[in-house]
């Protein structure tokens, strides 16, 4: 996997759009502030006539560096996030179109170490 991006997508049924393009900002400024690598907001190109690029709500663009550590603080953002708001649910898709989904029952204290290794491997090369 390298370097290639991966794309985290955030999908909540009782949230409107713009609730979740700003969750989805949070979430980028916290995975950043985490160290874990780059994380952008991700953009498309627009359509013919229209100005700038369309932000595509709720997914963010991860270029995670590759360490140890990253499925762990990966995993205890996504935590706080879903602490916050328990009808959150994030996939995570790799440009070879491997894709994990992680809801409310991945992260309770049975499934925590478990999702920590599905994490860690989805995340390697």
């Amino acid at each position: 996997m390298a370097n290639d991006p991966v794309l985290l997508t955030l999908d909540c049924a009782d949230l409107d759009p713009d609730r979740l393009h700003a969750i989805s900002g949070d979430l980028a400024r916290s995975l950043r502030a985490e160290g874990i690598g780059e994380a952008t907001l991700h953009r498309e190109e627009g359509a013919p006539g229209q100005k700038g690029d369309a932000v595509t709500i709720g997914t963010i663009v991860l270029t995670l560096i590759q360490t140890g550590g990253v499925a762990v603080t990966l995993l205890q953002v996504l935590k706080a996030y879903l602490a916050r708001k328990s009808t959150l649910r994030f996939e995570l898709a790799r440009a070879d179109g491997r894709k994990v989904s992680l809801e409310t029952e991945s992260f309770d204290n049975k499934q925590i170490e478990s999702t920590r290794k599905l994490l860690a491997e989805f995340l390697k090369d």
